[in-house]
């Protein structure tokens, strides 16, 4: 028995605004930590999958975000988008902190998570392919 399938990190960035992001691929799921700054557990989204009338995938999400977190922003449109994709369930795990952000510093670090999530959705349907049916 294998435990993960596969495994992928990816950084985008540097320095203060740099966003790193675990890729773990299970028989049965995705699970995914994003951080940067001071990395720690500040938001959980999961995500799982049910069949819409014409066949595409939904997403319903359960979040865990204690006070004034807001990496639930990310990982919230990261696991829809994981689990629209691929069809399969997904935990996502967020935790940025960078003292004293500036709203541009906020803005780069947003701009570099969502780019890391088109990277995971190019990589998980080149790998396994789009789900349709």
């Amino acid at each position: 028995m294998k435990l993960v399938i596969d495994l992928k990190v990816l950084s985008r960035g540097e320095g203060r605004t740099q966003v790193e992001l675990i890729l773990i691929l299970l028989d049965q799921g995705v699970t995914i930590y994003f951080g940067g700054g001071t990395s720690h557990i500040g938001s959980v989204v999961y995500g799982e999958p049910y069949r819409r009338d014409d066949g595409s995938f939904g997403c319903t999400l359960s979040m865990i975000n204690p006070l004034k977190h807001k990496e639930y922003l990310i990982a919230t449109e990261m696991c829809k988008k994981v689990v629209t994709t691929t069809g399969k369930p997904a935990a996502v795990i967020g935790g940025i902190h960078v003292d004293d952000a500036t709203p541009e510093e906020i803005k780069t670090i947003t701009e570099n998570a969502n780019a890391l999530t088109t990277s995971i959705i190019e990589y998980l349907v080149g790998k396994h392919g789009r789900k349709k049916e």
